[in-house]
């Protein structure tokens, strides 16, 4: 009886090693390449922004970024590149979220600020 509790307690033992190790290895990725939850959710948000902001036109997003330079623990910072499938050269551009936290694109960006 009391061999099978000792197993029961090693096995909860390197359970709980196994999700601590498992903890920091997603703590430490996220640092660097940004949660990974947290850039489809952007994906999804970008896509959804484009939809609406372009009705006309459809988009292909190619990657999400995520900006280790500008992103702190508390918030972190993607920005998600993308084309027109119209378009017969395919430049890309970029969503983001800017100093407000609302998301917006370089198109609308340079539209607004020419050079």
């Amino acid at each position: 009886m009391e061999g099978n509790s000792l197993k029961i307690l090693f096995r909860i033992f390197l359970s709980a090693i196994f999700i601590g190790i498992a903890f920091i290895v997603f703590v430490v990725y996220s640092f660097f390449y940004g949660n990974p939850f947290l850039k489809y959710k952007f994906k999804q948000e970008a896509r959804h922004y484009l939809e609406s902001t372009y009705p006309n036109k459809q988009s292909l997003i190619t990657e999400v970024e995520f900006s280790l330079k500008s992103s702190t623990l508390e918030k972190q910072y993607f920005r998600a590149y993308f084309y027109f499938l119209e378009d017969k050269i395919k430049k890309l551009h970029s969503v983001y979220i800017n100093d407000d936290g609302k998301i917006t694109d370089g198109l609308k960006t340079r539209a607004a600020n020419p050079k």
